[in-house]
């Protein structure tokens, strides 16, 4: 894990932000967290658009743990086998605190989860919840 202060141009890195407010004058109001659930700080986004916000300490005292490749992937997404061929469809994702990306075809805790590593993503379906 490294820190904020030691990022660069091009590095990628996750932080998860939890709603704390909406409102329709001041618009939404977010906390975030590094990726090992530390708070870090607060972020507001008007209602125009833009972003103001405070860290809760120094750049070099937030933690991020970067991560290379990231595939964002989201339920329904299409996904094909790189190589094979073979093709599903996302159910469950899930992104680990290592930044790796898993999914799912199956909505039971236990089915058989795949690394987004190796798939690419051919096409996305609207499922019912």
């Amino acid at each position: 894990m490294t820190s904020l202060l030691d990022i660069r141009r091009g590095d990628q890195f996750l932080m998860a932000l939890r709603c704390a407010d909406r409102d329709a004058v001041t618009g939404l109001t977010f906390n975030l967290f590094s990726a090992n659930r530390a708070p870090i700080g607060a972020l507001v986004i008007a209602p125009a658009g833009t972003f103001t916000g405070q860290l809760a300490t120094t750049p070099d005292q937030v933690p991020v743990t970067l991560v290379t490749g990231f595939t964002p992937l989201q339920v329904g997404d299409v996904l094909q086998r790189v190589g094979t061929g073979e093709t599903m469809v996302a159910r469950r994702v899930s992104i680990n605190l290592d930044g790796s990306v898993h999914w799912s075809s199956s909505t039971a805790d236990g089915g058989s989860t795949y690394s987004a590593d190796g798939w690419q993503v051919i096409g996305h379906v609207v499922l019912d919840q």
